[in-house]
């Protein structure tokens, strides 16, 4: 997994949990490398195939979220690179112009955690299938826990040191392909402790790329007696056995549209090192 970050390639690591010395949210079982691989292209075929999120340099969209301890923000647009993990551009509901946001995995919007774990984790999550198509990725096969049945199951680890999220088990929709859900685990200060769910609901195609429109992020609730504990509610595809859920944090995006490399240049330019922390 070495080497320079390089757009337009994805370096991918294909392990056995155990032996990768980094937390994952299943047991290890062999790889098989072409049926690994074979997944994970089919679920980016599913949401436009790779191409269609190379061929393009940058993506905007307009934001909203809502966290469970009341914070709340809305930004008439959100952007990134596609060839550059290190910065996001934010504009407010007002007029001004996107500014860089230099990324951190700890980071933080206007002191709130939940909020800067949302604006960090956008590049990752807006198409998380097509996000693991280009940079640098880890790539895991997973067996559930003891004594829950659950389908073979691929967990994305982003490896470009930005991202808040940890490794991602991913699941998708049989009849559609799409991706439905996924289970991370973060150090970041919201979502630390355990896993988090988030369900992906509201698909759309742009520009031959298929995202999701809502993002819920939920952790299972204590399940009743005799039931799964929180770790084993997470590796059960429907959901929590015998407990609820609770919402942790709440994401929209609307007017999603994609840039060519001239028109990111225009908008966006080269970004300086010294971009700012929201």
């Amino acid at each position: 997994m070495g080497g320079p970050w390089r757009a337009g390639a994805v370096a991918l690591g294909l392990a056995v949990v155990a032996g990768c010395g980094a937390r994952s949210l299943g047991a290890p079982r062999p790889v098989d490398l072409a049926l690994a691989l074979r997944s994970l292209h089919d679920l980016w075929d599913a949401h436009g195939g790779a191409a269609a999120w190379r061929r393009h340099t940058a993506v905007h969209f307009a934001y909203r979220a809502s966290a469970e301890d009341g914070s709340a923000i809305e930004l008439r647009e959100v952007a990134f690179r596609l060839d550059d993990p290190r910065f996001l551009w934010i504009a407010g509901p007002g007029g001004e112009a996107p500014a860089p946001v230099k990324l951190a995995p700890g980071l933080r919007h206007g002191g709130s955690a939940a909020l800067g774990f949302a604006l960090g984790a956008a590049r990752y999550l807006l198409c998380l299938p097509l996000a693991s198509s280009a940079g640098r990725w880890e790539v895991r096969e997973l067996l559930p826990p003891p004594g829950v049945e659950a389908p073979r199951a691929l967990e994305v680890v982003p490896r470009d040191g930005l991202a808040p999220l940890g490794p991602c088990r991913l699941h998708g929709d049989p009849a559609t392909g799409l991706l439905r859900r996924a289970y991370y685990l973060s150090e970041h200060p919201f979502a630390r402790g355990g896993p988090v769910a988030v369900d992906f609901d509201d698909y759309a195609e742009v520009s031959g790329v298929r995202c999701a429109r809502r993002r819920v992020h939920w952790r299972p609730e204590a399940p009743a007696p005799g039931t799964l504990d929180p770790l084993e509610a997470a590796f059960a595809p429907s959901g929590p056995s015998g407990g609820g859920r609770r919402v942790i944090l709440r994401e929209e995006v609307e007017d999603v549209r994609f840039l060519s490399r001239e028109e990111a240049d225009a908008r966006y330019g080269v970004p300086e090192e010294e971009a700012g922390t929201p």
